[in-house]
C-alpha cells in the first residue's frame, strides 16, 4: 500500500521552472489557485501584488542597462555618477591645499593666488590651512551663513558673499530674464491668475531695483576677484562656480581667462550674459573696462 506524504505532495504543486532565461515568462505567468490545505502560496490581493512586484524586480535585473539612467527606481546610477563628478581631488601648485579635505579644487589663471573650489562651511578645519597659504578671503556664492561668516573672520580672514539668484521663480529675476520679457510675464500672471494692476506694477519696480542692485554686486565681485588672493566656492565647487567663472569672464575682459577652465556652459547662463551686457550702462562698462 503506498502511502500519501504530504511533503511531497506540496513539492509537486510548486514549479521550479526558472523564468530568468525567457522574461516574457513573468508577464504571462498567472497564478494558479490550488485547494489544499498544503500550499504554500496565497491569492489574495496582498500576495498577489506582492509576486508580481517581485517578478517586475526579476525583469528589470534581466536587462540591467535598459533606461538604467532614467529609471526612478535605479537611481543608484545617477547617483554614483553625481558624486563621481564631485569628488574630483586634482593635485595643484598648491602644496598646502593639496593637504586639505577640500574638493574641486582649480586655480584661477590671471589673477595672483587664487583658487575655487568646494565650500569649507562643514570643513572650518581647513581655514586655517587656506590662511598659511596665503589667502586673504573667502568669497562664497553659495548661500548667505552668518555663523560661517564668523567662523571665517575669527580665523583671520575676509569673508564676502556674492548673491548670484535662482532662475526658477514665480516672477521674472535678473539676469535670467530681460525687462521686456519682465513686463510680458508679469502682464501675462495679472491675466492668469487674476491679479490686479498693482501686482505688475509693485512686481516689476522690485526687477527693476534687483537688477541695479546685481549689477552692482557683480562689479564689485569682478573688482575682488582681480584683487586675487581669494578662495571662491560654491557648495561642492562644480557647476554654479563654472557658470559664474564662464559669466565674469563674458563681462570683464581682465578676468576673461576663465572661460578657458569651465565645464560645459548651460543655455541660461549665456542667456544671463547678453541681458547682463544689455543692461549695462556707460558707468558700469567703464567699471568692467568694457569701454
Amino acid at each position: 500500500m503506498k502511502v500519501s506524504n504530504p511533503f511531497i505532495n506540496t513539492l509537486r504543486q510548486i514549479s521550479f521552472k526558472s523564468n530568468y532565461n525567457n522574461p516574457g515568462d513573468f508577464e504571462n505567468y498567472k497564478e494558479k489557485p490550488v485547494d489544499d490545505e498544503y500550499t504554500l502560496g496565497y491569492d489574495d490581493i496582498l500576495s498577489t501584488e506582492r509576486r508580481k512586484r517581485i517578478r517586475e524586480s526579476a525583469y528589470s535585473h534581466i536587462m540591467p542597462y535598459y533606461k538604467y539612467h532614467s529609471e526612478t527606481r535605479l537611481s543608484e546610477y545617477e547617483l554614483k555618477k553625481k558624486i563621481e563628478s564631485l569628488s574630483r581631488k586634482a593635485q595643484i601648485k598648491n602644496s598646502i591645499l593639496n593637504d586639505t579635505d577640500l574638493m574641486n579644487i582649480k586655480e584661477l589663471p590671471g589673477i595672483p593666488s587664487s583658487y575655487s573650489g568646494q565650500s569649507l562651511v562643514d570643513k572650518s578645519y581647513d581655514l586655517f590651512p587656506l590662511k598659511c597659504a596665503g589667502f586673504k578671503k573667502i568669497i562664497s556664492i553659495s548661500e548667505y551663513d552668518k555663523d560661517y561668516e564668523k567662523e571665517i573672520k575669527n580665523e583671520g580672514l575676509e569673508y564676502s558673499y556674492f548673491n548670484y539668484p535662482e532662475s526658477a521663480s514665480n516672477v521674472p529675476v535678473f539676469p535670467f530674464s530681460n525687462r521686456n520679457e519682465a513686463v510680458a510675464e508679469l502682464k501675462e500672471n495679472t491675466v492668469i491668475y487674476n491679479l490686479s494692476e498693482e501686482y505688475s506694477e509693485e512686481n516689476l519696480k522690485k526687477f527693476d531695483k534687483q537688477s541695479k542692485e546685481f549689477i552692482r554686486d557683480l562689479i564689485f565681485f569682478t573688482k575682488e576677484l582681480k584683487e586675487g588672493h581669494c578662495y571662491l566656492h560654491c557648495i561642492y565647487g562644480t557647476e554654479k562656480t563654472d557658470q559664474i567663472l564662464f559669466l565674469v569672464g563674458a563681462v570683464c575682459p581682465a578676468l576673461k581667462e576663465f572661460q578657458n577652465i569651465t565645464g560645459k556652459i548651460d543655455a541660461e547662463t549665456h542667456k544671463a550674459i547678453k541681458n547682463i551686457l544689455e543692461a549695462l550702462t556707460e558707468s558700469d562698462k567703464k567699471q568692467l573696462c568694457l569701454s
